[in-house]
């Protein structure tokens, strides 16, 4: 039987050496990253080419979805996907397989025919859902270099479909045994699953060599933050909290006992909304950290794993634990967020009331009744709202700068991520709803960009400025957002845990767990 000129291309690729460069150890030490930049395929591309001239594309196409099936078949699907990729690489032959569709060629075997179908970019089969969809358009391109796309399944539903491609096979700390190495490998096996894990619009995931497709809901587009209201800020908490959970649930095993989840690009285009109501969506540059990760790095014991095993990680260098990204996150860190809170809260000067007819005393005055109605009822007080209001109208200043701040002189040590998360996020809700009214007023936010105005400073301008926020239809959702945010900080001074679970139900959520502790919230004005 003569061989087909599928077979005879495939045998002149199909040295020792090549075969050798291929296999998924190869993949994992970075041989077959070698393969591709050293042309190892090259004779196929130009074989091809040749065949293509003598016979014409129609025949040359129907050899070509041929010889990826075997490459499939004797390789795997990883390899045959690579294959793809630099044939698609010479204009006429990308030209040429779209043109000539494995679709279109009867004497195809079924199993040339399926995995050329498969092979198309434009489809996407998704295997745990058995999800069928196709790519419409670009919806926009993403931080860590992948693309969001609208995908439409045959039904006509439609999606958000998130590719990211990494630059290699490479998986680091493969094949070492030194506690760096061995640490590398277990965070590369847990990032595989975070954004399906931790995005709750997740539907899919399905991951192939460097790339890996995510299937979402699709959102109803941006936030008109004029019209957010305390249902929509629980209900963002409510999915920060997924992060808790999942550091709490599914990270315990020996290398991460001491590891958390930070989202780490939590802003305004990061919220979005599905069935009307707000989410946290883009955990592509979550992250794993841990405050001693050096002691990690030098005692870790390895996770168990099966190196034969191509599908068992997945790598992004810009995923891995870094101190700097954990401290410098969307211009600013921890320790700024906090010296902004104490330069401006301030709580209501304490004083002495008469109960009955309401006059007050300075506190520092010895005084046994009231010098007006001659009443007894003698007891301390906060000033009231009314009086700092006009007690700084009278000195020039803003209301919120009036008041003691007995947090002055005080420090905070160390910031947890799920705090450090909560944080971010209470300033970004501010500044956008803030922003949002601001449309052409002199609300004291200094701008109608949210993105313009750095996180560490909201808490000031909007402390300061809230006397010009009064009369805003959302001015009581900021307030809550404020007194929040003092309660956050608060915790940090008097070393006292906090989350997403403790936010939730300070803004009125209900859940069968308690907050990592219960007290009054002591109001601020």
């Amino acid at each position: 039987m003569a061989r087909s000129e599928a077979e005879s291309i495939y045998q002149a690729w199909n040295s020792k050496n090549n075969r050798r460069a291929v296999t998924p150890t190869a993949r994992a030490f970075g041989a077959f990253d070698e393969h591709l930049k050293g042309g190892g395929f090259d004779i196929i591309k130009n074989r091809l080419l040749e065949y293509s001239r003598k016979k014409g594309t129609l025949k040359a196409a129907e050899q070509a979805w041929k010889l990826l099936e075997k490459f499939k078949r004797r390789q795997d699907e990883v390899v045959a996907r690579e294959v793809m990729k630099v044939l698609q690489s010479d204009s006429t032959l990308k030209t040429m397989l779209g043109q000539f569709p494995a679709s279109r060629f009867r004497d195809l075997s079924d199993e040339a025919r399926e995995f050329g179908e498969r092979l198309d970019p434009n489809n996407v089969v998704f295997p745990n859902s058995g999800k069928r969809v196709h790519i419409v358009r670009m919806l926009g391109k993403g931080g860590m270099g992948g693309a969001v796309f609208l995908a439409v399944e045959d039904t006509g539903h439609k999606y958000a479909l998130k590719h990211f491609q990494r630059s290699e096979h490479k998986i680091p700390g493969f094949g070492g045994d030194t506690p760096r190495s061995r640490l590398d490998r277990t965070t590369s096996y847990l990032m595989r699953y975070f954004e399906a894990a931790l995005t709750t619009t997740c539907i899919d995931s399905l991951i192939i060599g460097r790339d890996e497709f995510v299937l979402l809901e699709l959102g109803e587009g941006s936030v008109n933050y004029t019209m957010l209201s305390i249902a929509d800020i629980q209900s963002v908490f409510e999915d920060l909290g997924r992060l808790e959970n999942y550091s709490r649930h599914y990270m315990k095993v020996d290398v991460t006992q001491d590891v958390s989840v930070l989202h780490l690009d939590i802003h305004g285009e990061n919220l979005m909304r599905f069935n009307g109501k707000l989410r946290l969506i883009d955990f592509g540059m979550a992250m794993l950290y841990s405050p001693s990760q050096d002691q990690l790095v030098r005692d870790t014991a390895p996770l168990a794993y099966d190196r034969n095993n191509q599908n068992l990680y997945f790598q992004n260098d810009a995923f891995l634990e870094g101190k700097k990204a954990y401290y410098k996150q969307d211009k600013g860190n921890w320790q700024e967020y906090i010296t902004n809170w104490q330069q401006a809260y301030r709580v209501a000067p304490e004083v002495q009331l008469c109960e009955s007819c309401k006059r007050q005393y300075p506190p520092g005055l010895k005084i046994s009744e009231c010098y007006r109605c001659g009443s007894k009822k003698i007891v301390p007080s906060k000033l009231r709202r009314t009086d700092i209001e006009a007690l700084a109208r009278l000195n020039g200043v803003s209301p919120g700068s009036v008041g003691d701040n007995p947090y002055a002189s005080g420090s905070v040590a160390a910031v947890t991520p799920k705090q450090y998360s909560c944080v971010v996020l209470t300033a970004v809700l501010i500044k956008e709803i803030w922003c949002a009214a601001e449309a052409g007023k002199d609300l004291g936010m200094g701008g109608t960009a949210a993105r313009a105005i750095r996180n560490t400073e909201v808490y000031t301008k909007a402390r300061l400025g809230q006397h010009k926020f009064t009369n805003q239809p959302q001015s009581s959702v900021i307030a809550l957002l404020l007194l929040w945010f003092d309660e956050m900080m608060r915790r940090l001074f008097d070393q006292e845990d906090f989350g997403a679970r403790d936010a939730f139900q300070f803004f009125g959520g209900s859940s069968a767990s308690s907050p990592s502790r219960q007290r009054r919230h002591s109001v601020s004005f």
